[in-house]
């Protein structure tokens, strides 16, 4: 949640580096560039989807181990009732011996994991996605400054170029 917290403190300075993005997709480009920025957002893609299954393995192996009466853990919590265990060992402020109690705290626990890995999670594939724009951009870059010889109005090409390379230091 500290993650997501200093994300959000510092929100001012991360919506620039969003419309940079949206406004890269936007603009013309090369069909290279093109190419370069669809593998660039594959991969995210595919950083992503590989956070979300681990989050979702370690719920359902940690979760669902308890739902069949197993423990994944050495159990030396004597504040958890003999033969129910929930997945956090700490200190509970309130009987969890009766049926109501044991099942809320259980959901409690569910969703403050669930929330937390994926928050982890969120924040490290936003930062990756930021770092991985900014190569693809790098990489178009590059080819430009390939083809600039090529074209006839070389200066203008590249005070655009070199406009571009700031752009993409500061971000």
């Amino acid at each position: 949640m500290l993650k997501v917290f200093i994300m959000w403190y510092n929100k001012g300075a991360l919506s620039p580096l969003i419309d940079m993005i949206v406004k890269d997709w936007i603009k013309v480009k090369m069909e290279e560039e093109r190419i370069v920025m669809l593998k660039q957002a594959r991969i995210t893609r595919l950083l992503a989807i590989c956070g979300a299954l681990m989050i979702l393995s370690t719920l359902l192996i940690t979760f669902g181990s308890f739902l069949f009466g197993k423990t994944l853990r050495h159990v030396t919590n004597f504040t958890d009732p003999v033969g129910k265990h929930l997945p956090i060992q700490t200190y509970y402020p309130h009987d969890i011996s009766n049926s109501p109690n044991f099942e809320l705290t259980y959901l409690i626990q569910v969703i403050g994991l669930t929330t937390s890995g994926l928050s982890y999670t969120a924040v490290d594939n936003f930062l990756g996605l930021l770092i991985l724009h900014i190569c693809g951009q790098m990489e178009n870059l590059y080819l430009r400054l390939l083809n600039l010889g090529k074209n006839s109005n070389f200066k203008e090409l590249l005070k655009h170029n070199v406009k571009d390379h700031i752009r993409l230091i500061r971000s």
